[in-house]
């Protein structure tokens, strides 16, 4: 049994891997060979991938389906805050990302590569390098 070209491609964008430039990846492309080639460890991959592949679709779901249309501030008055362990609200997304990190860190530790890129995050990645003096 080996991963799926879907999963092969799910694998790279979470752990921010490029689709072209297979051979300058070759750590991670001969990880997803034999990794896939074990059940055991394969499945744990898929599970990893499905919960983040969930998520991913819950975030932009979430995110896109404002239909509010706001003008300028006028003013003021009350602000209220949903409670922090209510399922209303934006704590919601928080806690999606902080658990798609948490898989993504999953995912790179049972590959043994680095992080190639923040899928769900804004901050870039360095480049490895090392600033000396």
């Amino acid at each position: 049994m080996a991963f799926s070209e879907t999963q092969k491609d799910q694998v790279r964008r979470f752990l921010g891997y490029p689709g072209g430039f297979r051979d300058s990846n070759y750590r991670l492309e001969s990880m997803l060979d034999t990794i896939g080639s074990n059940a055991v460890e394969q499945a744990s991959v898929e599970a990893i991938l499905t919960e983040l592949v969930t998520i991913d679709a819950t975030i932009g779901a979430s995110s896109s389906t404002s239909t509010a249309a706001y003008g300028a501030l006028k003013k003021v008055d009350e602000v209220e805050f949903y409670d922090a362990n209510s399922s209303t609200g934006s704590n919601d997304t928080v806690t999606a990302l902080r658990r798609a990190k948490m898989l993504v860190e999953r995912l790179r530790q049972r590959f043994g590569v680095e992080l190639a890129g923040n899928y769900f995050g804004t901050i870039q990645m360095g480049d490895g390098s090392i600033a000396l003096g």
